[in-house]
């Protein structure tokens, strides 16, 4: 299903994936998505505020250029590349993996047993905290443990994690 993005729709028929086009000139403030099954499949820049919700649906994003990124789910995944600057992530089983090409971001991910996966730019730093009871941090990269805190170099990209079985990786990528 394609939908105009001047023109409000409602699409009924969710067992199908929803791709969202916008040409690169066209700026939008917020987008609000709400699914049941079926992925949402995008690539945005320009855009402001994207909160997406759903049951079972994947949230798959690339090359995306936004400000805030909300995704809430019961036990969809979020796959995301590009510039965010803040993402919020909501599940009870979904997984994140996130490759942020941003200078600087803040991100939190509550989950119940999903695993979070986190990949910056090695020029970047990151402070990262995980509270859970059985899952594990693990980085390619060697960080100081201070206060309850995972660190390394900078702390240019904050990422907080709940879970109870979950686990967290940050990986830098070249």
């Amino acid at each position: 299903t394609t939908v105009n993005p001047k023109i409000k729709k409602q699409i009924n028929d969710f067992r199908k994936d929803l791709h969202i086009s916008l040409s690169n000139d066209y700026n939008l403030d917020n987008l609000n998505i709400a699914t049941i099954q079926g992925n949402i499949e995008t690539s945005f820049k320009n855009i402001k505020n994207i909160n997406a919700a759903s049951t079972s649906s994947n949230f798959i994003g690339k090359d995306l250029d936004v400000d805030r990124l909300t995704f809430n789910s019961v036990s969809g995944d979020l796959f995301i590349d590009g510039k965010m600057k803040e993402i919020i992530m909501n599940s009870t089983s979904g997984n994140s993996n996130v490759t942020n090409y941003s200078s600087t971001s803040n991100n939190v991910f509550n989950t119940v047993s999903g695993d979070t996966i986190y990949n910056i730019s090695s020029s970047y730093g990151y402070k990262a905290s995980l509270s859970t009871i059985s899952g594990t941090f693990t980085s390619n990269v060697e960080y100081l443990k201070s206060d309850g805190n995972y660190i390394y170099k900078e702390e240019n990209h904050e990422i907080k994690v709940d879970s109870i079985s979950g686990n967290l990786t940050i990986n830098t990528i070249e």
